[in-house]
């Protein structure tokens, strides 16, 4: 009965309801889930792992400073209103998939297949005449398409779901090349490459695992440069317009935080002085673009909270950031299981999206929240590990069989 209803609660993921700014149904059935959940284990300090309550207190804070910069500034309600939310509802979203991953992780897998059913749903098949297929890809199918058929080879896959998951990595980040969604490919070749690495010397010869780690990075990043370069006619003016606006979104953050790096300028301001120090970039970059934009989030998770909320906002997210980061190593020497590649490309996208993707729209948070429950997880499993260090090294678990 839950696997339906956790399957449900991913296509309603998708569902956008807008009031005011845009929310997910599925927001406001993880926001009751959490809010029933804490409320039933009020009394129960174990309930919440310990390893989550940095997160939510920094997503606390950071939620703190935007309400405190609007409200000394005078920003605008509906301006003011949909930051406030975003970090409420990353609270809310963190809580709610933190409770149904609690007591097994494999919870996720039906999530995150209803939620790329969803996206296929509600916006793919809606929008396939009117809008071209990068975007469609990009914005809405890359990620979750890919989480759920990797969901599907860790519960069908058995002893060859470590294999099958390297080939599905390699055919994404092949599609993501063709269409021209760079970052996305990087990702699924450089998981790839450190999943063969470990196919390679895990149980027998970890010894070897530095160096093969390192050579399979080297293969498939020159595999990776050799596909880039190949498609180069195709989109290398698309490609060098999205590099140079991306650098001038940048540098016009990190001039915003140089004029005000104690407080924050308020959600979603735009000004035109905005406007001109990025069209001033972009010109000094060597483009041509005349960009009328007066967006400041600098196309980063971390820069944007700084610029609107000040650096307490920005907090949380060089801890999401240090934590994905630090969490990395022990993702990398974890036994083999059905969890590895989730466990490997969760927190590296996470760390990506932190450093050079805005925090705009649903997907943003709900992509955010999982990974903090990864971290999580893994933070538990390092901590047994090191209070059991005989049982460091178990042998595999088949996915199928740790999920049931």
């Amino acid at each position: 009965m839950l696997r339906p209803f956790l399957f449900l609660a991913g296509v309603l993921l998708a569902l956008p309801i807008t009031f005011i700014g845009n929310v997910y149904a599925g927001e406001i059935l993880l926001a009751t889930i959490a809010l029933f959940g804490v409320i039933g284990r009020a009394r129960d300090s174990r309930f919440i792992d310990k390893g989550l309550w940095p997160f939510l207190g920094l997503f606390f804070l950071s939620l703190c400073a935007y309400v405190l910069t609007d409200l000394t500034l005078g920003s605008p309600f509906h301006d003011a209103v949909r930051g406030w939310a975003r970090c409420a509802f990353l609270i809310a979203d963190t809580v709610g998939i933190y409770i149904v991953c609690r007591k097994s992780r494999f919870h996720l897998f039906p999530l995150f297949i209803g939620d790329a059913f969803g996206q296929i749903l509600f916006y793919a098949l809606p929008n396939m005449n009117n809008e071209i297929a990068i975007n469609i890809w990009k914005y809405h199918l890359c990620l979750p398409v890919l989480l759920a058929v990797l969901c599907v080879i860790g519960l069908y896959g058995g002893r060859f779901t470590c294999s099958w998951s390297i080939a599905v990595l390699v055919a994404a980040g092949l599609v993501s090349l063709k269409l021209d969604t760079r970052a996305f490919g990087l990702i699924c070749f450089a998981v790839a490459a450190m999943l063969t690495a470990k196919l390679l010397t895990f149980p027998r010869i970890r010894k070897l695992m530095p160096v093969m780690m390192l050579f399979t990075l080297l293969i498939g990043g020159a595999a990776f440069q050799s596909i880039l370069e190949a498609l180069r006619i195709e989109h290398g003016s698309r490609q060098a317009l999205s590099n140079e606006m991306r650098i001038a979104s940048i540098l016009t953050a990190l001039q915003t935080i140089g004029m005000h790096p104690l407080s924050g300028i308020g959600s979603w301001r735009t000004d035109f002085d905005a406007a001109n120090r990025h069209r001033a970039n972009v010109l000094r970059l060597g483009g041509k673009f005349d960009s009328e934009s007066m967006n400041q989030d600098g196309h980063s998770q971390l820069l944007q909270a700084w610029v609107e909320g000040g650096p307490l906002a920005a907090l949380a997210f060089i801890y999401v950031l240090w934590r994905t980061l630090q969490l990395l190593r022990w993702a990398i020497a974890r036994p083999l299981d059905g969890f590895s590649v989730f466990a490997l490309f969760l927190p590296m996208n996470a760390a990506w999206s932190c450093l050079f993707s805005p925090f705009l729209g649903g997907d943003a948070r709900i992509n955010l929240a999982v990974s903090v429950c990864i971290c999580v997880i893994l933070g538990k499993e390092k901590r047994h590990a090191r209070l059991h260090p005989c049982a460091r090294y178990p042998r595999a678990t088949p996915c199928h069989k740790a999920a049931a």
